[in-house]
């Protein structure tokens, strides 16, 4: 999970968990792609803490991809960065 989606909720959590629950990977979809917040099993650990730079675990959705279930996440696109972006979230 990352800190700038603003409109990751705690009914969004939950129903992560209960996805990471009945899968073993379990990502948000939002602008026609899967992302975070992302509930990995602990089978994925191992290669989770080889990952390096910016992308991080975006590789293992895409090496998986056919084993995430995703949950529709429309807001999730949405994030802080700058200062501007906070501003501009008042519109959103």
């Amino acid at each position: 999970m990352v800190c700038d989606q603003p409109f990751v909720s705690t009914d969004l959590i939950n129903k992560l968990v209960e996805a990471g629950s009945q899968n073993n990977m379990a990502a948000c979809k939002y602008n026609d792609a899967v992302g975070v917040p992302v509930l990995f099993n602990f089978e994925y650990f191992e290669e989770l803490q080889l990952l390096t730079g910016h992308k991080g675990a975006k590789k293992l959705l895409l090496k998986y991809a056919s084993k995430v279930l995703s949950l529709p996440f429309s807001m999730g696109g949405v994030d802080i960065d700058t200062p501007e972006d906070f501003e501009e979230l008042d519109g959103v």
